[in-house]
């Protein structure tokens, strides 16, 4: 493993309940229903979604400015700012979600500093399960998908990472279409402290 790739949304970041208020704000009668029937979709899906539900179009810009309104709901997810700062060789994000929204989240969570690259959904990329986000990530680090571990939580993130050719762990309490594993973040610290995990 010579670089981790981490997706953002439900991995490093529980941003789900978040986004459930803001999809509220702009779409009364939303449900957690709705919120996994999009996990792990891109803003596009998720505009369609609020759409139908609000009866009118959604604009992107405005359901990221609801979500940035509560931004400082957001949280880490259990293990992650121990992990990443753990880990001794580069990693980056690969996200569905904007650059510039995932990257102001992770300096609000003071991570800001850990990753070499932030990837988030960019002109002429397809979201997940396209491995586009995955392969941009590996390049920005200097890598191949093949030297790269993928960290993901949903389906089409797997999906994505697999076919970009990244060894890929699964990190969810849900069964995922992958080879290994682990329900948080916390499995994947290192007791040892050797900064290149065995995975």
């Amino acid at each position: 493993m010579r670089g981790v790739l981490f997706d953002f949304d439900g991995l490093l970041a529980d941003t789900a309940p978040v986004w459930r208020a803001a999809a509220a704000a702009v779409a009364p009668g939303w449900t957690e229903d709705d919120d996994r029937a999009l996990h792990g979709l891109d803003t596009d899906a998720t505009l369609g979604r609020l759409g139908e539900r609000a009866g009118r179009e959604v604009t992107r810009e405005e359901i990221l400015e609801a979500y940035r309104a509560r931004i400082d709901q957001v949280r880490l997810m259990p293990g992650a700012a121990t992990l990443v700062r753990s880990l001794a060789v580069p990693l980056a994000v690969a996200s569905n979600s904007p650059t510039d929204l995932v990257g102001e989240q992770l300096i609000a969570l003071g991570l800001g500093d850990a990753f070499v690259a932030v990837v988030g959904l960019e002109a002429g990329m397809a979201p997940k399960p396209a491995p586009d986000v995955y392969e941009a990530a590996a390049r920005r680090l200097g890598l191949l998908p093949g030297e790269c571990v993928a960290l993901d939580d949903s389906a089409p993130g797997v999906l994505a990472a697999a076919t970009a050719g990244c060894r890929v762990i699964g990190v969810s309490a849900a069964t995922l279409p992958v080879a290994r594993q682990v329900a948080s973040l916390v499995e994947l610290v290192d007791p040892a402290g050797s900064g290149t995990p065995e995975w």
